[in-house]
């Protein structure tokens, strides 16, 4: 199995030892960018945020508490914070738009529409979908850096609809194994 470090190592997060990827936070509670990875398998992880992907690019297995999900161009999934992921890369590389979510640092609504979804969700984008929501997503990519004091308004607002519009496409997977000891009420960021 090849060894995930140096993927890991390229993200703006901290590696919290072979099973765990912690947030590091901009301040905004998100944060939104291209990730693209060439090695055939990241091996399993969990997480201490929720995780948004939408795939831009090549095709594989998304392993997810036990279930495992085709993926290609289109395909997207949200993540709870108990999922444990990993993926089996089938292309030559493997990209996504990836938006990670601190929800401690959003308002209540945009937390409440989070946790009150059943997680983990799937699905896969039409390719006028697709472009909607990777420009809502090029939109957060932008926001996340700006100073501008009415910044968080317009993130929370985009987090939302981005949110709903993928929880209104996608499916919700049952989990087949248990899931990790996590909860989004006492998770230390």
């Amino acid at each position: 199995m090849a060894d995930n470090n140096e993927f890991i190592s390229n993200f703006p997060f901290s590696y919290m030892g072979p099973k765990f990827v912690r947030f590091s936070d901009n301040g905004y509670g998100i944060r939104c960018q291209e990730e693209r990875t060439t090695q055939p398998i990241i091996t399993y992880h969990t997480k201490n945020y929720i995780e948004v992907s939408v795939i831009t690019e090549g095709h594989g297995t998304h392993h997810v508490n036990g279930n495992d999900i085709e993926i290609k161009r289109g395909s997207f999934h949200i993540l709870g914070i108990k999922d444990t992921t990993s993926f089996t890369v089938k292309s030559s590389n493997l990209a996504f738009k990836n938006l990670c979510i601190n929800i401690k640092k959003l308002p209540f609504e945009t937390v409440d529409l989070i946790c009150s979804a059943p997680l983990p969700v799937f699905g896969n984008l039409t390719p006028e979908e697709h472009n909607v929501i990777l420009g809502y997503l090029k939109k957060l990519e932008v926001l996340q850096h700006s100073k501008e004091p009415y910044v968080q308004n317009q993130i929370n607002a985009y987090v939302i609809l981005i949110i709903t519009e993928l929880l209104k496409l996608g499916k919700h997977i049952k989990s087949q194994k248990q899931r990790t000891g996590f909860s989004y009420r006492s998770w230390d960021v």
